[in-house]
């Protein structure tokens, strides 16, 4: 599991989408969002082609204020 997160260009003010294949916990989005505020970005959205909806990653992110549209939705794998 990565725990390091890295953007690079980022500016004061750049409104972000972040977009990410797969959606488990959120943390790693939940992170990043944190990351991109510190430095004065505004996330606006993150969309991912698939939801895990059994790992809270939706609750997490609404809690921060993040918006989350995910293309597909499965309940957790087998």
């Amino acid at each position: 599991m990565r725990t390091d997160v890295f953007a690079y260009g980022i500016a004061p003010g750049q409104q972000i989408v972040i977009v990410d294949d797969e959606i488990t916990t959120g943390r790693t989005l939940a992170d990043l969002t944190r990351r991109l505020r510190e430095v004065g970005a505004v996330p606006l959205a993150a969309a991912c082609l698939v939801e895990d909806t059994t790992r809270g990653a939706r609750d997490l992110l609404t809690g921060l204020g993040l918006p989350l549209v995910s293309l597909t939705t499965i309940k957790g794998a087998v």
